[in-house]
């Protein structure tokens, strides 16, 4: 009988070995697949919507024209060109150019068709430095690229001083005054060699709308 006793006690006790053995791997089987089936969480970048304030002008330029389809160029004018102040087109209709205050993108790509096809997959990095000249003779650039300058220009009162020089009109007091007002809004100026198109832009209220473009400066047509 004491044989039998010692033989069922030495059993329990392998058996309470074998439990708890048994526990100790399926908790540790448990905590593995815990850390083999929870995903790990990557930050995620904010979305850039119309109210995304950027912190730098490159980013900004790069964000909306670099590597763009012509599909999204309509859309990224609209979002652009502030309600109240509107945007400059200067253009070559003829020998001269021209200058013109519009209100709207659909306005801008009604007198300018072609703007959507030349900010089409702009492949460069912008550079912030002194604007590279334009040989009128050879019709090319200094330098090839996307260049921006902060410093002040008065760039639609000039187009209007040369509008009255080459084409011989006489802007109005009104039309002065509102080029001056735009004039003292530019915050960058933009030479695209690419796409031969100068940019006006304005920084209000800690955002970046364009309102200028010139699509006549380095156009060679006679």
């Amino acid at each position: 009988m004491k044989k039998t006793f010692s033989t069922i006690a030495a059993l329990c006790v392998a058996g309470c070995v074998w439990m708890s053995c048994s526990e100790t791997k399926s908790t540790q089987e448990n905590e593995a697949a815990s850390q083999t089936t929870t995903p790990t969480h990557q930050p995620v970048e904010p979305a850039v919507t119309a109210d995304t304030k950027f912190t730098s002008f490159p980013a900004f330029f790069t964000h909306h024209f670099v590597q763009k389809e012509k599909s999204v160029v309509l859309p990224t004018l609209k979002q652009l060109i502030h309600s109240d102040h509107g945007v400059y087109l200067s253009y070559k209709p003829g020998m001269s150019a021209n200058i013109q205050h519009l209100k709207s993108a659909k306005e801008l790509l009604e007198w300018a068709p072609r703007l959507s096809a030349s900010l089409e997959g702009l492949d460069c990095k912008i550079a912030e430095g002194e604007l590279p000249e334009f040989d009128f003779v050879t019709g090319e650039f200094a330098e090839n690229g996307c260049f921006y300058s902060t410093q002040k220009a008065r760039v639609f009162s000039e187009k209007y001083a040369s509008l009255r020089e080459e084409a011989m009109l006489e802007p109005t007091a009104e039309e002065i005054k509102q080029a001056q007002k735009m004039d003292a809004l530019i915050t960058e100026n933009v030479v695209i060699t690419e796409a031969r198109i100068g940019m006006q832009f304005a920084n209000i209220e800690e955002k970046w709308y364009l309102i200028g473009v010139d699509v006549s400066s380095f156009d060679m047509t006679l």
